[in-house]
């Protein structure tokens, strides 16, 4: 019977030492939190400047730290998000329960923050029909012809006016003589 109690106190000491030398929040939910990302249309990829995704997907971050999201999509403007950390409510737990060192322990590990947005949904803008035009960076070279039946097809779907058309045309005319005497 010594032995059992023996044996209890010890148990009950031991949680006692863990509830006072852990930190509510850093138990709760760790020092990293999964943010959801979506975009709409999906394929975006996300990046926080160390790592990347595509959406949809989920980013796993460290919870001391604020970010910035950045959404790319070939055809589609870049967008930005802003996450922020913000205290998070295990902070209250541990200070009310007495548990100082408990804050102690999250304020260090970084786990008494919460990121905020949790879950990001971003709605790509196209790029308007010229800029992709303009900016056609990555596709093969193309001829006067091919640029010159581009633009007229832009035009007949009404994607760029009268006027762009016109700019965007003598444009590419005055850039092909440039282009034949770099060859």
């Amino acid at each position: 019977m010594l032995i059992i109690k023996h044996l209890l106190s010890k148990i009950a000491l031991i949680a006692l030492a863990c509830m006072l030398f852990s930190g509510c929040a850093s138990i709760v939910h760790g020092t990293r939190q999964k943010l959801a990302l979506s975009s709409n249309p999906p394929g975006a990829t996300v990046s926080d400047g160390e790592s990347s995704i595509q959406t949809p997907g989920f980013l796993n971050l460290k919870r001391n730290q604020d970010y910035i999201l950045t959404f790319t999509k070939p055809g589609y403007e870049v967008e930005t998000v802003k996450v922020t950390h913000v205290i998070s409510g295990a902070v209250a737990g541990n200070l009310l329960a007495g548990g100082l060192i408990g804050w102690g322990v999250d304020a260090v590990s970084g786990a008494q923050w919460r990121l905020e947005p949790e879950t990001i949904s971003v709605n790509l803008r196209p790029l308007h029909e010229a800029e992709r035009f303009a900016n056609n960076k990555n596709s093969a070279p193309q001829t006067l012809s091919d640029k010159l039946e581009e633009l007229a097809s832009l035009k007949e779907k009404n994607l760029i006016t009268e006027a762009e058309y016109n700019s965007m045309r003598e444009v590419a005319i005055r850039a092909e003589p440039l282009a034949l005497a770099d060859k």
